[in-house]
């Protein structure tokens, strides 16, 4: 008896073991939560973002000159490799700005926004984050499908033994899909190019003075304003004088002739009638 209890002392001694060392060998082959943090963490695919970046800026140059010099090397400056124009203006009044709408490529930026110090102070920078990463994948998911659709309708195409209507039936179909897909092709480059250019919008001014142009230019064109006013309000006696004029000299007579109607009906009125002839 005393060694059937050994036995089975024993033998359960052996199976609590065996359990330990599998429960030790999972937990050693498992990695701990901060492992999976750093993993995580680690993996760039699970971070990186679709994200379209527009710069806002204002440059301030020494004087008039200066800002048409700089609005006209920058534009040149955007020949290089990488960049192209979007939208240019200028405008030679001195309280105005010019302005700059350029495109440039993600490696051509750094080497842009440093050659910009040399034409001006930078007096205001914003910044504009746009996330295009769900857009992205929407437009590549539908393209998908919709490559999937079109493959299967050209199998279709190939098969033997269809009837004409389903042939036109199959091509319209085709012809249909084939156009939506062009069209999500062309947004979903539009929308990378987003992502892989930056776009710089760019208002240059002028500095301003106590004694510059710009200071009396306000009422330079108030003075300008009020002389169109009254050119402009002369103009509109004149034209009113010239549509009433000719009534006025049709109304005239017409006035006289039925005054002198009017006078002639009174005085017949006023004539007294003849007494009767009396009988001798």
């Amino acid at each position: 008896m005393k060694t059937c209890n050994t036995l089975l002392i024993c033998l359960a001694l052996g199976l609590a073991l065996s359990a330990c060392g599998k429960r030790s060998e999972s937990f050693e082959q498992s990695p701990s939560p901060s492992q999976q943090d750093k993993s995580s963490v680690a993996d760039p695919s699970a971070m990186t973002r679709s994200l379209a970046v527009s710069h806002s800026l204002e440059l301030e140059t020494a004087d008039q000159a200066s800002k048409k010099q700089a609005w006209t090397q920058l534009q040149q400056q955007c020949q290089m490799p990488g960049c192209y124009i979007i939208s240019a203006s200028f405008s030679n009044r001195a309280s105005s700005s010019a302005e700059l709408k350029v495109s440039v490529a993600k490696p051509a930026l750094a080497t842009w926004m440093n050659s910009l110090a040399r034409f001006g102070e930078i007096t205001e920078h914003q910044l504009q984050l746009q996330d295009q990463t769900d857009s992205l994948a929407d437009l590549g998911s539908q393209i998908k499908t919709l490559t999937d659709i079109r493959d299967r309708l050209r199998k279709r195409l190939d098969e033997p033994g269809l009837e004409s209507s389903e042939l036109l039936a199959v091509a319209q179909h085709l012809t249909e899909i084939q156009l939506k897909l062009d069209q999500l092709t062309a947004s979903k480059n539009t929308t990378r190019q987003l992502v892989v250019r930056d776009t710089i919008t760019m208002q240059l001014r002028a500095k301003t003075g106590a004694y510059s142009a710009s200071t009396w230019e306000s009422v330079t064109d108030a003075a300008r304003s009020g002389t169109r006013l009254f050119a402009d309000s002369l103009a509109a006696a004149i034209q009113f004088l010239i549509v009433v004029t000719p009534w006025v000299l049709l109304f005239i007579p017409l006035l006289y002739l039925l005054t002198c109607l009017r006078n002639w009906r009174r005085k017949r009125k006023q004539v007294p009638a003849l007494p009767p002839a009396t009988k001798p």
